[in-house]
């Protein structure tokens, strides 16, 4: 592959269930945008897998010999040999761009200016905090999960603080593939028992869930495919936590809800000296959060309650990562 014109800047978002890329012109001027549905976390879907979609979307827009830096967002960073298959599967691919930048996908939004916690130009230093004293927090919530928290210490160093997102099975509460697995688990039991409420039976063959045998087969361990899978039957969970009263599945959406808070009030309380005299800022990403308004409005007033911070406030990510990632690239070309 040759090297051509160098004048674009990509990024890419490795999540759960899909893999965007956005390719830009160094003004910032979208150029591409595309993404493709399959699991890119490279914990569930593997790295060499995860690779092959970030190629295949490279070589479908026809610009590589025009890209001069890449920014990859990934999730399942935790999992090493997973993420050295995918670094040198990418590597082995695009050796003709002279920038490739890997970080977990939370990273990249400590990467950014923040003025109040909205995204905007991104710097290749950790972010600059325009109060001076304010404790931010990432929560992401998609098919896995995870909180960071960052704020300055005494000599104004940025210091960070992470909590779950070490994998689905032991970790990552109050994800899409928590709230699915919570939602199989029981709606399998009460179908077995002849138990189910007929609301519930009712709204889930609307979602396709008629035959458990199928389900079962399609969540199996070992499937590639079953932590996306698992992880899908999230929106139904929710749908009839809001929808339908007097059955346990609102309870354990709460239960749910109550770990990412209990995470973050670990994080405040063991890391950060008088936190109650600091605004804290919270910024919620991931597509179970960003796409429920009812399961927002409950994470928000479990950290209304375990915080105890002068001032609370809450943001969104208001646009796709990928296109966060390529502003990064072109921060890391500009200083090369």
């Amino acid at each position: 592959m040759i090297a051509g014109s160098g004048n674009l800047y990509a990024g890419f978002d490795l999540g759960g269930t899909k893999l965007s890329m956005s390719l830009l012109e160094r003004t910032g001027e979208v150029v591409r945008r595309e993404n493709i549905k399959m699991p890119s976390n490279i914990s569930s879907a593997g790295g060499l897998n995860a690779a092959g979609g970030a190629i295949a979307l490279v070589a479908r827009s026809g610009y590589l010999p025009d890209i001069k830096a890449m920014t990859f967002a990934i999730a399942g960073y935790s999992d090493k040999g997973e993420l050295y298959n995918f670094e040198q599967s990418i590597r082995r691919e695009f050796s003709n761009v002279g920038i490739l930048n890997f970080m977990p996908d939370y990273q990249i939004f400590f990467h950014s200016r923040w003025p109040g916690f909205t995204i905007d130009t991104p710097a290749l230093n950790t972010s600059v905090d325009e109060d001076g004293g304010s404790i931010k927090i990432i929560i992401i919530c998609g098919t896995g999960s995870v909180v960071m928290a960052s704020a300055k210490n005494e000599v104004g160093e940025d210091e960070f603080y992470k909590i779950f997102g070490g994998g689905p099975i032991t970790s990552d509460p109050g994800s899409g593939f928590d709230l699915g697995l919570r939602f199989l688990r029981k709606f399998g039991i009460e179908s077995a028992l002849g138990a189910l409420d007929c609301r519930v039976a009712s709204l889930a063959a609307a979602y396709g869930c008629d035959n458990l045998g199928d389900i079962a087969f399609e969540v199996k361990p070992g499937s590639a495919q079953a932590v996306s899978k698992i992880a899908s039957f999230a929106p139904l969970m929710l749908e009839i936590s809001e929808n339908v009263e007097g059955t346990p599945y609102f309870e354990e959406t709460l239960a749910a809800v109550k770990n990412i808070a209990m995470g973050v009030r670990h994080i405040l309380k063991n890391n950060f000296k008088n936190c109650i005299d600091k605004p804290v800022k919270i910024l919620f990403n991931g597509s179970v959060l960003l796409k429920s308004d009812f399961y927002k409005n409950i994470m928000k007033r479990y950290l209304k309650s375990y915080i105890n911070a002068g001032s609370l406030e809450f943001f969104e990510v208001n646009e796709d990562v990928s296109v966060i990632c390529a502003r990064y690239s072109i921060a890391a070309g500009a200083e090369v």
